[in-house]
């Protein structure tokens, strides 16, 4: 049964769930927010644009002399999220200088600009990423064309090899551009930041919604997809490389088929290695079989914590074990991006006739892709395994902190 907060014990409410003033929040508890409330909030905003609820609202108040955040949809309890256990009314405390409040308006500022340096960067190399695809989709028609008309015994177009040596030079110049922005405009300011959590004169409470757990929810999501379009672009000029090599053989006959053949699956085994070490590297010096353990063992402190009256460390795990849960959750979509790239390409060794599969210079590699292929299945497997058993224990550890 949901606790009753009453009316008397209501200090403040949000009737627009998007809207929420986290800075009222924070100076009403007397701590920083959770970050698992802002995530409550989030979830809310998705789910009332996909019209799964109708009139979400927030309000904080006392349930048991406890300060929470609760989420509700017109009459129907949605989530409680605990602020402050003992919470008591905060004293009134002098007015902070303008020299202060300057102090904290230019680092928030500055946390603003970082934000928006990455995201726009990481917007425009996504821009990059798709026009080096439609390459990549016109080369790959080309190729098709070639194959059509190899196989019917036509003349090949020269038109389609000058065309595809046009488009190898125009996603050249596309990746060095993507590859300068990256190094130039989104790598140095975040690697700024990546150690700042705030300045040594400001007080912590003041920018504690700008902190690590901001720069980890928002700049590194942000950082990562940046990175993971220029890896994209990369793969696909490479496939470029792959198709024209496709091109090439339809246009030859004999011998210069199977040394065709032979160059176009080792492309194609380059390629499926790299993308496999980049799906395996996505989890860093941390693998994903370390998420679930690191959850638990904080599961092991809130239980500390809480036995001993510590709650607000309690809390502060949690809140680290929610940024861990979207970190890793982000991981995974980009580790099947890449298992993706290993698949697709891996095809250009589909295309190979069964007359030739056993000849010297194509079965070792041949047999290398399937082992790859074979392996990246696991991983997927595994990865998708670890994550679901790490979100339990995440489950877990919330549900003994709302306890």
């Amino acid at each position: 049964m949901t606790a009753t907060m009453n009316k008397e014990d209501v200090k403040l409410t949000f009737v627009d769930i998007s809207k929420i003033d986290w800075a009222a929040v924070r100076e009403l508890a007397g701590a920083s927010v959770p970050q698992l409330a802002k995530n409550a909030q989030q979830e809310l905003v998705k789910r009332l644009k996909n019209k799964e609820i109708k009139k979400p609202y927030a309000k904080v108040g006392l349930i048991k002399g406890a300060l929470y955040i609760r989420f509700k949809d017109g009459n129907d309890h949605l989530e409680d999220v605990l602020l402050v256990k003992g919470w008591k009314e905060p004293d009134a405390g002098p007015d902070q200088s303008p020299a202060y409040q300057k102090k904290v308006k230019e680092f928030i500022d500055s946390r603003k600009e970082l934000l928006d340096a990455v995201e726009t960067g990481k917007d425009i190399v996504k821009h990059y990423a798709g026009q080096v695809e439609a390459l990549l989709d016109e080369i790959k028609g080309l190729a098709k064309d070639a194959e059509t008309a190899a196989k019917k015994k036509l003349q090949p177009d020269p038109a389609s090899i000058t065309r595809a040596n046009q488009l190898l030079v125009a996603a050249a110049k596309i990746k060095k551009m993507a590859t300068d922005r990256f190094d130039d405009t989104i790598h140095p300011p975040f690697d700024k930041h990546r150690t700042i959590t705030k300045p040594d004169d400001v007080e912590a409470i003041d920018v504690s919604d700008w902190g690590k757990s901001w720069y980890l929810q928002k700049v590194t999501p942000a950082y990562q997809k940046a990175n993971e379009y220029v890896r994209l672009i990369e793969t696909a000029t490479e496939q470029m490389a792959a198709a024209k090599t496709s091109l090439d053989r339809w246009t030859l006959a004999g011998d210069d088929q199977v040394t065709n053949y032979s160059k176009q699956v080792e492309a194609a085994l380059a390629i499926v290695n790299k993308e496999f070490a980049a799906a395996k590297n996505v989890w860093g010096m941390s693998p994903i079989d370390n998420f679930t353990y690191g959850l638990e063992q904080d599961f092991k402190s809130v239980e500390r914590n809480i036995k001993e009256g510590t709650v607000e460390l309690g809390q502060r795990t949690l809140d680290n074990a929610a940024g861990k849960a979207q970190k890793a959750a982000n991981n995974l979509k980009i580790v099947l991006k890449h298992l993706d790239k290993v698949r697709d390409a891996a095809k250009p060794a589909e295309t190979v006739p069964s007359s030739l599969k056993k000849n010297p210079a194509l079965a070792g590699n041949l047999a290398a892709i399937k082992q790859v292929l074979d392996d990246a299945k696991t991983y997927d497997k595994e990865c998708q395994a670890h994550l679901k058993a790490g979100l339990l224990v995440f489950a877990k550890i919330k549900k003994l902190m709302q306890a």
